[in-house]
């Protein structure tokens, strides 16, 4: 068994090398159904994986230009309040529920993806050359309350 865990988490991290983020989705259910781990163990274990992945691909972001830092620290730190929130909060849920949770964010991801792809691609068959949009600048609170519920959730499952 651990020779197909170490084998699919190669996969893991192939995948994340060329899609850039994700990992959990993949790395939790390997983590308990085939590693055997506990659904509370794996979980905070894929957040450590896609943690560290997602410091990497933050660094490939921050070296074109691609990050806006006063955002980032506001969105993170608020965030990091959110998660300890939600931790706390994990300990009075089951491994099960916490489980259900995290499949019913996947499914979720997954048909904002599919939706927002199919758009994304035929905006792009109209705008072959467009230059990038600007970002805009959300207001506080609605940017404290994003990073709240990112947090919390995130702390949860």
């Amino acid at each position: 068994m651990p020779i197909l865990g170490f084998s699919l988490a190669a996969l893991i991290g192939l995948s994340l090398g060329l899609l850039g983020g994700g990992g959990s989705i993949i790395t939790v259910p390997i983590l308990v159904y085939v590693l055997g781990f506990g659904a509370k163990e794996s979980i905070a274990m894929g957040l450590a994986v896609v943690g560290v992945t997602s410091l990497f691909g933050a660094a490939s972001h921050w070296r074109r230009g691609n990050v806006q830092l006063r955002a980032a620290l506001v969105f993170g730190a608020v965030a990091m309040a959110g998660t300890y929130a939600g931790a706390r909060l994990s300990a009075f849920v089951s491994g099960t529920l916490q489980l259900l949770l995290f499949a019913t964010v996947m499914l979720v991801a997954a048909l904002f993806m599919f939706r927002n792809g199919r758009k994304e691609a035929a905006l792009a068959a109209r705008q072959q050359a467009a230059p990038p949009p600007e970002p805009h600048k959300a207001s506080f609170p609605l940017m404290a309350g994003a990073a709240l519920g990112v947090g919390a959730l995130t702390g949860l499952v």
